[in-house]
């Protein structure tokens, strides 16, 4: 019950605008309701690789993954590499925005607690390449 008095009180004080338009966001994560629609959701994909497919695919693996199965049971990609993420994730990578590193993850862990997917054991990032560092 404290938390959520708590809860309220922050939102109350501390305004939160959307990173992609800079309209007032009315949620806890800093996109605004326009926003969230506009992300492309990654819902027809392979089970194993998370690589997209189209929607009136039969099973639910690649080629790819049929042909030659690749060392991990299950990669989770919630969303497409499409606008507006594609933005959010330079910005994050080349600009150092935390703020988006933060909604990313948010993102992330809505998607795992929805439960279409058990929860990871191990989550990974692509780090920068020496030269791409340079």
């Amino acid at each position: 019950m404290v938390y959520g008095w708590s809860s309220r009180l922050h939102s109350l004080i501390y305004t939160s605008f959307c990173v992609l338009c800079g309209q007032r966001s009315h949620s806890r994560k800093e996109l605004c309701a326009a926003c969230i629609r506009d992300l492309s959701w990654n819902r027809n994909c392979c089970s194993i690789c998370a690589a997209p497919m189209p929607p009136e695919s039969g099973p639910r693996r690649c080629g790819h993954c049929l042909k030659s199965p690749p060392p991990w049971d299950i990669a989770v990609s919630p969303l497409l590499y499409a606008w507006p993420l594609d933005q959010l994730l330079q910005r994050f990578k080349f600009n150092g925005d935390l703020a988006i590193g933060r909604l990313l993850g948010e993102l992330l862990a809505d998607h795992l607690a929805a439960g279409r997917v058990l929860k990871p054991d191990l989550l990974i990032t692509v780090p920068l390449h020496n030269a791409r560092l340079r």
